[in-house]
């Protein structure tokens, strides 16, 4: 039984640690942001979603770790030790060649500005993940552009996708900004001005709160049906919960499991009830 529950929790931390999981989160939202505005579901567009965010998160991921190898030895037993991972992401990027080629140019045209966005977020030279503010917007930006804008492959941007796009710009941006305070300490030591390490932890869970207090407005404004309405609030107590208990020291389950899994649960709720 010991053995069992063993493996069980390293494949979770296998999951967690290699992006799994916040690849099917960003899935999700594709297929929530598909199936609200009326979109025919496609199988082609969520599994480009989440293997860009796969492939997005682990190259971040890995490169920044690769960057303060010094030796041979070093990068060998780095590719040792992520040697799972980085095939992975060698057959990802074989399996998104077919359907992106079958993507029309606006699909193409977002991924392409959103791939942009993402290599200058993290990239030494641009760096903009160092830049005050900008981190957790950037990450949402991104989200938005990769899982919402380019799923429902709109041909002209009207009001209602706009409001979606910024309620989920506003819940992303918060659960990003929980994060910043997990990596608090890491970031005081790079010279990256987050949030936290600008004006506290207390101060940042306010602002939290009050980027998910403009979440659930947006989507009362969006669709102010009761069951749509119950979800979102559902979905915005939780995060509540999530950014009051949040602190530096938090198992990694809290917030590669717990903290991005409200992504997964907006997406569950949200399916559900429009499916109704």
């Amino acid at each position: 039984m010991e053995k069992q529950s063993n493996i069980f929790y390293k494949a979770l931390k296998f999951i967690g640690q290699s992006n799994i999981f916040i690849s099917l989160c960003s899935a999700s939202l594709a297929m929530y942001a598909q199936v609200f505005f009326q979109r025919e579901i496609s199988l082609a567009t969520i599994w480009i979603t989440f293997g860009t965010t796969f492939i997005l998160y682990n190259t971040q991921q890995l490169f920044l770790g690769f960057l303060i190898l010094k030796d041979v030895h070093e990068k060998k037993v780095w590719a040792e030790k992520n040697k799972i991972v980085l095939q992975l992401i060698f057959l990802t990027v074989i399996s998104l060649i077919y359907p992106l080629y079958k993507s029309c140019w606006q699909f193409l045209l977002t991924y392409v500005i959103a791939g942009i966005i993402s290599f200058l977020y993290f990239l030494p030279f641009s760096n903009l993940r160092a830049v005050p503010f900008l981190k957790s917007f950037i990450i949402g930006l991104v989200w938005v552009l990769i899982c919402v804008i380019a799923p429902i492959e709109p041909d002209k941007i009207d009001r209602p996708q706009i409001i979606f796009g910024v309620s989920q710009l506003l819940f992303i941006t918060a659960l990003c900004v929980l994060f910043n305070i997990r990596d608090m300490e890491q970031d005081k030591k790079t010279g990256t001005h987050t949030i936290p390490v600008l004006y506290g932890i207390k101060r940042t869970k306010v602002f939290t709160i009050i980027l998910l207090l403009g979440y659930l407005w947006t989507c009362y404004y969006l669709k102010p049906d009761f069951m749509f309405m119950l979800v979102s609030l559902i979905v915005f107590l939780l995060s509540c919960f999530f950014t009051m208990k949040s602190a530096v020291v938090r198992h990694f389950f809290y917030f590669l499991l717990g903290v991005d899994g409200l992504i997964l649960l907006q997406s569950i709720l949200g399916i559900v009830i429009l499916k109704r």
